[in-house]
């Protein structure tokens, strides 16, 4: 496991493409800048199994000033960019977890069943 950067997806893209890595890159970049400009606007951007990007509004709020003072400052209310991973990112990203749970789904349900037939 380790980090993947832009270039090295704009790389991927023109592997799976079969193009050059500027055309890769370039279609990485419109992607992005799709994504950016709907999220600007207020859009939310739904990609269906990878997940939805978004702007949410945040209430203004008092936080400490300083890590252990006790003096307050007001933070004002914002607007946040979200990004919520989509079923199937969610599974990609655990599986071993998600195994595991629906192996603890299936005893609990064959428990039920072979209780309730007794």
């Amino acid at each position: 496991m380790g980090t993947i950067h832009k270039g090295d997806l704009g790389k991927e893209i023109a592997s799976r493409l079969k193009g050059s890595n500027a055309q890769g890159d370039e279609a990485l970049n419109a992607v992005i800048e799709a994504i950016e400009e709907a999220v600007a606007k207020g859009d939310t951007v739904n990609i269906t199994g990878f997940g939805k990007f978004g702007k949410r509004s945040v209430k203004a709020r008092t936080a400490p000033a300083r890590f252990g003072s006790s003096q307050r400052k007001t933070v004002p209310a914002h607007k946040r960019v979200y990004f919520k991973p989509g079923a199937v990112l969610r599974k990609e990203a655990d599986a071993e977890w998600y195994a595991q749970a629906m192996n603890r789904a299936k005893n609990f349900v064959s428990g039920v069943i072979r209780d309730s037939s007794n």
